[in-house]
């Protein structure tokens, strides 16, 4: 996705220089920039540059122009930065020769408004939920609507769940950078069902949550997507326990969350019924 990077930027800390940032970003096989005239290309140009490009600067007209033609950017935090006001913009960092691709990449797909994937594993990636998987997710739940009686429900209205779910990506995923994700088949693209990360007011600690098509049950794929998901949540959300509620009649999620490593903690009364609350510290996982 990333192809090319602005360093845009006046002043240094004084622990890299622009040389030491520009080796750094061509190291990550990369294009990188120092000059904001080439923000003044022409029209097709900028439109490629819109796709591929994030800049990085300290300089408030910089930003303006780089907004101003639709390219993402990142305020380089020091002296000056520091002093400007940058309320529009997305991160910031303080140093760039150690920014790993991966970030960089989703710093520009966060911006174009694009879903981060999450994970692979052997059969499934998981990724940022799109406005436009709601529908599926109203024909998953329909299948066999007894078979999804503990899963969370949808609105009943699907332009109130399309809503819901453009307002989760611009709060949750924006500023969590984690939450309930979907699941696709590998092989096929197909959407398969959701599980991730979320926080439930008055607990510590997020909680997981899955729920998966029908004929995607006893298979294996819960297991594989949610043992996944614990370890993204313990490596690189720095996550050290996590939360799962279930309905104690859910015998399959139980079972699943068991298998997992998570074990019986206490109840708790949600949306009007009493949930088993189930618990996992990860640093002993």
């Amino acid at each position: 996705m990333i192809g090319n990077v602005g360093l845009l930027i006046g002043q240094y800390n004084e622990n890299e220089t622009l040389d030491k940032a520009r080796t750094h970003i061509e190291e990550l096989g990369l294009s990188c920039f120092t000059s904001s005239h080439i923000l003044s290309s022409s029209e097709d140009g900028r439109s490629l540059l819109k796709e591929h490009t994030f800049v990085f600067t300290d300089d408030r007209t910089v930003a303006d122009l780089a907004a101003s033609l639709g390219i993402g950017f990142a305020v380089y935090l020091n002296d000056k930065s520091r002093s400007a006001s940058f309320p529009e913009a997305l991160y910031s960092v303080d140093e760039i020769s150690s920014l790993p691709l991966l970030q960089i990449d989703r710093m520009l797909l966060r911006h174009l408004k694009l879903p981060w994937q999450i994970l692979e594993t052997k059969r499934c990636i998981i990724r940022e939920i799109m406005v436009d998987d709601v529908d599926t997710l109203y024909n998953i739940y329909g299948e066999d609507p007894a078979a999804f009686q503990y899963a969370g429900e949808l609105y009943e209205d699907p332009e109130e769940e399309k809503q819901y779910t453009k307002d989760y990506i611009d709060h949750q995923y924006r500023f969590c950078e984690y939450g309930i994700w979907i699941v696709t088949d590998k092989a096929t693209g197909k959407i398969i069902g959701r599980a991730g990360l979320d926080r439930r007011e008055g607990y510590e600690y997020a909680e997981l949550g899955f729920v998966f098509a029908i004929s995607y049950r006893h298979k294996g794929y819960a297991y594989e997507v949610c043992s996944a998901i614990i370890s993204y949540a313990k490596e690189q959300l720095g996550m050290s326990a996590l939360n799962a509620f279930t309905i104690r009649q859910n015998h399959d999620s139980v079972r699943l969350l068991k298998r997992l490593g998570f074990h019986f903690e206490d109840t708790a009364v949600l949306f009007g019924k009493e949930h088993d609350r189930y618990f996992i510290e990860l640093s002993h996982r």
